[in-house]
């Protein structure tokens, strides 16, 4: 068995999924307040006189990250542990 101790790194050049498409640099004058990306949709749909309908959407869509977090909706908490003011918990 090894006795070296697993570390781990911030890697913050690695994107993932869309952020692949972002091609300007954080240090560029061209970024504006968020990076977008290109979508193109294709809606493929059958009129009422049996005709095809196809209709292209594009869209530039802004990217979304974890500094646009402002808040957490209570709603969606459904268990909280231990209750307020519960002082004999057991942490294990």
């Amino acid at each position: 068995m090894s006795d070296e101790i697993g570390t781990y790194s911030f890697l913050p050049w690695l994107r993932q999924g869309v952020a692949n498409r972002i091609a300007s640099a954080d240090g560029d004058t061209n970024v504006k307040l968020r990076a977008t990306i290109h979508i193109a949709l294709n809606v493929n749909a059958k009129k009422l006189d049996g005709s095809d309908l196809n209709v292209p959407y594009p869209r530039d869509i802004a990217i979304y990250g974890p500094g646009d977090i402002v808040g957490i909706e209570q709603r969606a908490i459904i268990k909280n542990e231990p209750r307020n003011w519960i002082t004999n918990f057991e942490p294990n």
